[in-house]
């Protein structure tokens, strides 16, 4: 029931629920899961082991258990190694 729209990739073992749409050109990275009636726009890229709870527009890129910002990611973890 989910809707996959052109030239995605989608890597092993990902779960994508129920009435939710990825648009074109996004990677759903390995491991990853998408909650039901999600909405992904074009050109994302959400990172091994994301779980997306939240609609992403165009061009995001996301990582994270529950999948954030990317970047504020990488430097919530450098920051909390000091």
């Amino acid at each position: 029931e989910a809707h996959i729209d052109s030239n995605c990739r989608i890597l092993g073992n990902c779960v994508v629920a129920k009435n939710a749409n990825i648009g074109s050109h996004t990677i759903v990275g390995s491991n990853s899961m998408i909650k039901e009636n999600i909405t992904i726009g074009k050109n994302c890229d959400i990172k091994a082991g994301s779980i997306v709870v939240k609609n992403l527009k165009d061009n995001q890129v996301v990582s994270g258990n529950f999948a954030l910002n990317h970047n504020q990611n990488v430097k919530n973890y450098f920051r909390s190694m000091q």
